[in-house]
């Protein structure tokens, strides 16, 4: 679209995953949130192929932030998107999106449980059926974004998210 429903001019769009039938793609327009050009949010997309390409309508963020929101991956059934959303913590959240019926109908997003200890997490990949979904829970510190690999469950997205590392180690 030229225009976002918070009335911001589309600066770029970015096309990140396909389900596995090919039809539905998942990605993400830019806007400029600031007047000098140089801090650009996002708003999570849906491309339908077909005959030709369809944008559908745009999804929404998390509530209560600042409209920053993406989408990263798309699980191969087409019917959960996971990404990262900004609540009104301003700190990057993990979540996913559910389809409601049939693409276009979207589900509000639904925030993945942080793990013990940290402020944001990011979920990048999901399982052909939303069961499994992976990322990384983390805190901003002086050194930088420390990052620990995390997997959720899809079936209970409010349990605890578990270290990765930590499972591994189990397994010696």
């Amino acid at each position: 679209p030229a225009m976002l429903p918070n009335d911001s001019a589309v600066i770029s769009s970015e096309a990140v995953c396909v389900s596995d039938d090919g039809t539905l793609i998942g990605g993400n327009v830019y806007y400029n949130k600031k007047s000098n050009g140089r801090h650009f949010n996002s708003m999570p997309c849906l491309w339908r192929l077909g005959s030709s390409a369809v944008l559908l309508p745009v999804l929404d963020d998390l509530p209560g932030g600042e409209i920053n929101a993406r989408i990263s991956h798309i699980s191969g059934d087409g019917k959960w998107l996971v990404g990262w959303g900004t609540p009104g913590s301003g700190n990057y959240t993990a979540c996913r999106w559910r389809v409601n019926a049939a693409p276009p109908d979207w589900d509000q997003p639904e925030e993945l449980a942080l793990m013990s200890g940290t402020t944001n997490s990011c979920a990048s990949g999901v399982n052909q059926d939303g069961s499994i979904i992976v990322g990384n829970c983390a805190n901003v510190t002086t050194a930088g974004y420390v990052a620990s690999a995390t997997i959720w469950d899809g079936n209970n997205i409010n349990l605890q998210p578990r270290d990765i590392a930590v499972i591994l180690q189990n397994y010696g």
